[in-house]
């Protein structure tokens, strides 16, 4: 018999009428303990009991006069054998179809006779009449685990079944010692217990339900919140990249105006990037020294430089030479060091020597112009 013991409270009802009495038990490792008790009006109360109760153990008490009993005897005590009988046994014994009733029994002499008889009284109640206390239940939040009849438990102690009379719910018993019994039922696992079958696919089961359904609800709603969160996190990205995009655009445009075709700005520009690194590479292995030295060798010592100016790949050479023909054959041998010479200004002084502005090109850092 399943009875949830994993869980630390427990919840017994003694339905009596229209009125439940009810008794709150804590678990501890002795057992179940009472620790309150409580009443309840089904027809015109506010249910008591909150949906956190509706997850502890629940057995639910149903007064005698609810139930019909028969003396029988068994041929066997073990329950997983009678129960399934049981409903065979009784078959003549009961008005309508056998089938139309849950049974339940207790052995009331366990002494097996010379017939190899089993003396037990066979409890049992119409199905229709068990759901309506069922549904009722359920509209107060009450998920029963057990469904029994205590008072049972206390007339077996203190009354003869063979006497007329003693098939009725005990009377003059307080609340303290109905406590008491409803708490038997719960450490000794009551054997009595018409929660099986369509009853516990109805009321056990119900609890997993609506936990299993309360959990999905809580992970689709988790899977929503997540999706819409990365949807607007995605949207928002994808936003911001349009823009970065579109401002990357203007600053590449504006940096180079003269460009007509742009295809990913991003790229283009890292190219550009690395060309004038490139460049700026070559420019710092070049130096003035490199340039006069070239300047030197075309030079016959009839030629006397000034000034030396570097801009770019463009030099530009400041001087004079002993005569004009002089500077024309030094402008010659120029163009073994350099590309581009020009004799950009030429001016005979008085002193015959002619003065000159020579521009020429380093060919190496023409190229890299060029590029």
């Amino acid at each position: 018999m399943e009875l949830y013991d994993f869980q630390k409270k427990a919840l017994a009802l003694r339905v009596i009428n229209h009125e439940a009495e009810l008794y709150f038990y804590r678990k501890t490792p002795s057992g179940y303990v009472l620790t309150g008790t409580d009443k309840l009006n089904f027809k015109n109360a506010v249910p008591k009991i909150s949906d956190t109760n509706t997850s502890v153990k629940t057995l639910v008490s149903l007064q005698m006069e609810f139930f019909h009993f028969r003396l029988i005897e068994l041929p066997f005590s073990d329950r997983d054998k009678v129960l399934p009988i049981l409903p065979y046994t009784m078959d003549a014994m009961v008005l309508g179809k056998s089938d139309s009733y849950v049974y339940d029994f207790v052995i009331t002499d366990e002494t097996e006779n010379s017939g190899k008889k089993f003396k037990a009284i066979c409890i049992y109640v119409e199905k229709e009449r068990l759901k309506q206390i069922v549904e009722t239940l359920r509209n107060f939040n009450i998920i029963p685990h057990v469904i029994t009849c205590a008072g049972i438990s206390y007339v077996l102690q203190n009354a003869d079944f063979q006497t007329p009379g003693s098939f009725a719910e005990p009377s003059g018993i307080g609340t303290e010692a109905i406590g008491k019994l409803l708490l038997e039922e719960f450490n000794k696992k009551s054997t009595i217990n018409f929660c099986r079958g369509e009853f516990k696919l109805s009321t056990i089961s119900e609890l997993s339900k609506k936990q299993f359904s309360t959990g999905v609800t809580l992970l689709l709603v988790s899977a929503l919140l997540i999706t819409v969160y990365s949807g607007v996190k995605i949207h928002l990205i994808n936003k911001r990249i349009k823009t970065v995009q579109s401002e990357l655009n203007s600053a590449y445009r504006e940096m180079f105006k003269n460009e007509t075709k742009m295809v990913d700005p991003y790229v283009q520009l890292q190219g550009k990037i690395k060309q004038m690194r490139d460049t700026q590479k070559l420019y710092d292995s070049l130096s003035p020294l490199d340039v006069l030295l070239l300047v030197s060798k075309s030079g016959y010592g009839k030629v006397t430089l000034t000034a030396t100016e570097m801009e770019g790949s463009v030099v530009t050479l400041r001087g004079e030479a002993e005569s004009l023909s002089l500077l024309n054959t030094f402008t010659e041998a120029l163009k073994d060091g350099f590309s581009d010479v020009k004799l950009v200004e030429s001016k005979t002084g008085i002193d015959s020597k002619v003065k000159f502005m020579v521009s020429v090109k380093n060919k190496l850092m023409a190229e890299v112009t060029k590029k």
